[in-house]
């Protein structure tokens, strides 16, 4: 939190202070152990209170006690958390959803169950990702794109498919996740 606004304000990299900054925090949770991948960047929600950050930034620098900027920060960490696992309650949801409502070949449930963290794909990437030859990765897509399941968004020099119902849900709403998750609500009192 204090490394975040300290690379923020001496500007070590000018052209690349907030994404260093992102960065750094990502692989100081990791480091620390809060989570296991870099995968709890601040940047989105950053971006959200773009204004109300450098307002805070502004308050340290003249002399407001840093601890209103760590509270600020970490609220922002907590909120990011929740806006991921709502993200990951949806793309399981979606993965349940498309297994459930298609029949077919155990490759096909593999493809259908990968297509919300991996919704662009090739019949290449498909075969080399799950194991199967090209022709049962092109009869997969086939189907796919007549289920509607998949679009295809390029045609040359590689084809390549979309699964649009989980690029939708790739955009952070502020939905709070269905799940129970205590341990992300503010302590009482610091709402």
């Amino acid at each position: 939190m204090v490394a975040y606004l300290l690379l923020v304000l001496l500007r070590p990299y000018p052209k690349a202070n907030g994404y260093l900054a992102g960065l750094f925090v990502g692989n100081e949770l990791v480091r620390h152990g809060v989570v296991d991948h870099p995968v709890l960047l601040p940047a989105p929600w950053l971006d959200d209170h773009a204004e109300e950050c450098r307002e805070r930034i502004r308050a340290v620098v003249a002399g407001g006690p840093l601890w209103d900027w760590v509270e600020f920060f970490a609220r922002g960490v907590r909120e990011q958390a929740t806006r991921n696992l709502a993200l990951i309650d949806a793309l399981d949801d979606l993965r349940t959803e498309l297994v459930e409502r298609t029949e077919g070949s155990r490759s096909l449930r593999k493809v259908l169950a990968a297509l919300p963290t991996s919704p662009v794909t090739s019949i290449q990437a498909l075969a080399a990702g799950h194991g199967i030859s090209p022709k049962t990765s092109a009869r997969i897509t086939r189907r796919l794109v007549a289920d509607g399941v998949l679009r295809v968004v390029a045609e040359h020099p590689v084809k390549v498919f979309a699964c649009e119902e989980a690029l939708d849900l790739l955009v952070f709403d502020h939905a709070p996740p269905r799940s129970d998750r205590q341990v992300l609500r503010p302590a009482p009192g610091h709402d």
